[in-house]
């Protein structure tokens, strides 16, 4: 008996041994301290991971947002905060989208009802915002056909400049929406119409006409040297001698047969008819006209909204 519990205590005493070897090199590395670091490191891994997650907020659409909300986007304000001329005051919006976008029916509207006003009492009141309804447009003015407007549709990465007032004081068959091409810059120079911005001068360069052969020496110089999207200006002086001398552009003694080449081509019903079937005939842009008398927009602490035809805001901007 005696011998085998000596056995058994020498084992115990082996183990026992290995135990505190092993608390003692655990101890050494830095024992207790070093595994409270340890978590104390996962924790605040942990921590900001979690905090991280958090942080990210997805952005929801407010409540009466429009199915175009954030697509169809007021891009540029314009000269909105300083014009104070309808028919010159415009905003710019666009599509940003891959499909087109009927836009008539769609209504704007200023933020009159978030600034506040003296009224009649002397007491400050909120106002009523003003509201423009975008009206139907035409794709192609013409001067000696009437047309009846309608829808305008916004392409695909289209915009339309749209304007307070109207594009002129005269009656005119201007007198609507349109969408722009490359002939509409000669429009820039008809007198009457208040076209702010200007119409974009892409029309098709004079000097590259087809027929520019068939004219004589001076009428092919004389227009070789004319600007794209301008009808040369025609006027007559007698001289005291009672000769008629006929100019085009302060240029005198070109033949009558040029004359009539030059009058009759180089205008904007012209380049419709000549160009009308042309592949980048129609530029990506529409020019929009509210009709409106007074300016809309104030020049400051205003808001810009766009609503759709169910009366759902498309966007919106504030400045």
């Amino acid at each position: 008996m005696k011998e085998k519990r000596g056995a058994i205590d020498s084992d115990a005493l082996w183990v026992l041994g290995i135990l505190i070897f092993v608390f003692y090199a655990w101890w050494a590395s830095g024992g207790p301290s070093d595994y409270e670091a340890k978590i104390g490191k996962d924790t605040s891994t942990s921590t900001r991971t979690t905090t991280v997650v958090k942080s990210r907020k997805t952005t929801q659409n407010p409540p009466n947002a429009s199915p175009w909300y954030k697509v169809v986007k007021i891009t540029n304000r314009g000269n909105a905060a300083t014009e104070k001329w309808a028919d010159f005051e415009y905003i710019t919006i666009r599509n940003t989208g891959k499909n087109p976008v009927t836009i008539s029916g769609w209504a704007l509207k200023n933020g009159r009802d978030s600034r506040v006003f003296l009224n009649n009492f002397d007491k400050l009141t909120y106002g009523v915002s003003d509201t423009a309804v975008i009206p139907n447009g035409v794709r192609v003015l013409w001067k000696t056909m009437t047309q009846t407007p309608n829808p305008i549709v916004l392409g695909p990465k289209e915009q339309a400049i749209i304007t307070t007032g109207n594009n002129t004081k005269k009656t005119s068959y201007l007198g609507v929406s349109f969408k722009e091409n490359i002939c509409t810059g000669y429009i820039n120079e008809f007198p009457g119409y208040a076209l702010k911005p200007t119409l974009a001068k892409s029309c098709p360069i004079p000097r590259n006409d087809a027929d520019l052969d068939m004219l004589d020496d001076g009428c092919y110089k004389f227009v070789k040297s004319l600007k794209a999207c301008h009808t040369p200006v025609y006027h007559e002086q007698i001289l005291k001698t009672g000769e008629l001398r006929q100019y085009l552009d302060k240029t005198y003694g070109l033949s009558s047969q040029c004359q009539d080449f030059v009058r009759k081509r180089f205008t904007y019903e012209w380049c419709v008819l000549n160009h009308l079937a042309d592949k980048n005939f129609y530029r990506p842009q529409w020019r929009i006209y509210l009709g409106r008398r007074l300016q809309m927009w104030g020049s400051g602490r205003e808001y810009i909204r766009l609503y759709d035809a169910s009366g759902l805001l498309v966007d919106e901007i504030n400045y």
